[in-house]
């Protein structure tokens, strides 16, 4: 891969194949997304900084453009984080693998830490490792699950061109700065941001393993992003991400949470919208729905609640303008998920 560099900004391009699935996009249609990775100089947020993040931004023709941050010395560790949160709220999804628990909050720690504030992060984390590990039947069929280890079910580890692991890659690094030999600095720069972008272009590649999980079921239990029309109110933000779907005593609760400024917002039901919705400052929504619960079937009426427009139509769970959510004790998370999509879009 060729790069070419502005200040601490390195890029570089290839051609792949744009990643599609029905039910991928059932959820992410018209969403931009990019694959996320950082490197550092340990595991303890508290004490080792971040000296390189990587981005892979895939278009509609499938050209691949691999943007990475990188600092030549740990003091510059302020200049990657800015432009690493900036980059993390210019997409809607950001496709890691372990990021919820790593990537993110590593980000966020270093972020306050030297900013005095946590960083207001918009983009959705699709952490392949999340779905990979509970919503899939790998957990008992690989001995790991480990990004390496799910490249190599999915015959794609070969496609690797680094030869360096995350631990060497910190070695490099440390010498590096210490190094006064322009070529050797050159050479240990350029084997660190070949092992970040292979684990960025690795994670596209990996991206088909969705198909092999339950997503409607995984999302139920991970959350998914939503856009809203920009023709509904406009007080709430397009881009809304819910994290729990819940029936209970005739009601679906969703809950979930909002980018940007906060905002105060509390909306009753009314005849025609017999929503609950409040938006709190503190980043987090809640809107409550009425249901219908008989013969041990819980469903919604959906000419009564949402002027049924055959949306729902291909759905197991729609029946005549009824959507079924739970049926003989098995939750619908597919119906569930849409039509919690479908009230957020509204409201």
């Amino acid at each position: 891969m060729l790069y070419t560099t502005v200040m601490e900004t390195y890029t570089g391009t290839f051609k792949t194949e744009l990643f599609t699935y029905p039910i991928f996009d059932e959820y992410f249609r018209g969403m931009s997304f990019s694959c996320f990775d950082i490197e550092t100089l340990g595991l303890s947020p508290s004490r080792a900084p971040v000296i390189l993040a990587g981005f892979l931004d895939v278009d509609p023709d499938g050209n691949a453009v691999n943007t990475q941050y990188y600092t030549e010395t740990p003091e510059d560790e302020a200049k990657l984080l800015l432009a690493t949160v900036k980059k993390l709220n210019s997409v809607d999804i950001v496709v890691t693998y372990n990021g919820r628990s790593f990537d993110l909050p590593y980000i966020a720690k270093r972020y306050s830490m030297i900013f005095g504030e946590v960083p207001r992060i918009s983009a959705f984390d699709l952490d392949l490792y999340q779905l990979v590990r509970c919503g899939s039947f790998l957990k008992g069929v690989l001995t790991g699950l480990s990004q390496k280890d799910v490249e190599r079910y999915m015959g794609v580890n070969e496609e690797r061109e680094d030869e360096i692991s995350g631990a060497e890659s910190v070695r490099l690094y440390q010498e590096a700065v210490l190094e006064t030999d322009p070529v050797i600095k050159r050479s240990a720069r350029d084997k660190i941001l070949l092992h970040n972008s292979d684990d960025v272009a690795q994670l596209y590649r990996i991206l088909p393993i969705v198909r092999q999980c339950d997503l409607h079921k995984a999302f139920a239990l991970k959350g998914y992003p939503v856009m809203r029309s920009s023709l509904t109110n406009t007080l709430i933000p397009r881009r809304l991400t819910i994290t729990r779907n819940r029936l209970a005593s005739g009601k679906l609760t969703i809950q979930g949470t909002y980018p940007g400024n906060p905002i105060c917002y509390i909306s009753y039901p009314a005849i025609g919208s017999p929503f609950d919705v409040r938006f709190k400052a503190d980043g987090t929504f809640e809107i409550i729905m009425p249901v219908e619960t008989r013969s041990g079937a819980v469903f919604c009426d959906l000419s009564e609640f949402l002027n049924d427009d055959g949306e729902f139509i291909g759905y197991g769970g729609y029946v005549n303008g009824y959507l079924i959510l739970k049926e003989k004790g098995e939750l619908n998370y597919r119906e569930i998920n849409a039509l919690a999509r479908k009230i957020v879009q509204i409201v």
